[in-house]
């Protein structure tokens, strides 16, 4: 029993460097991180041409109907 006491900082040890050594958990925090940049880029072009697009097909939608009057 006592040997295996003496082995326990040992091990614990081996397992924090491991823990450590593992890079996955923080690949997937950047890949979110990107994917957050990106959807932010996208929300925010949305957003600010968002009603020039409107207004340019409701335009449109008043020339078409204006014809086939």
């Amino acid at each position: 029993m006592l040997a295996r006491l003496s082995q326990m900082p040992r091990a614990l040890a081996r397992k924090a460097l491991k823990f450590g050594a593992n890079r996955s958990g923080a690949t997937a925090i950047e890949y979110a991180l990107i994917v957050a940049g990106i959807a932010v880029a996208i929300l925010s072009v949305v957003f600010t041409l968002g009603t020039e697009i409107n207004n340019v097909f409701s335009d449109a939608q008043v020339q078409v109907k204006g014809r086939g009057k």
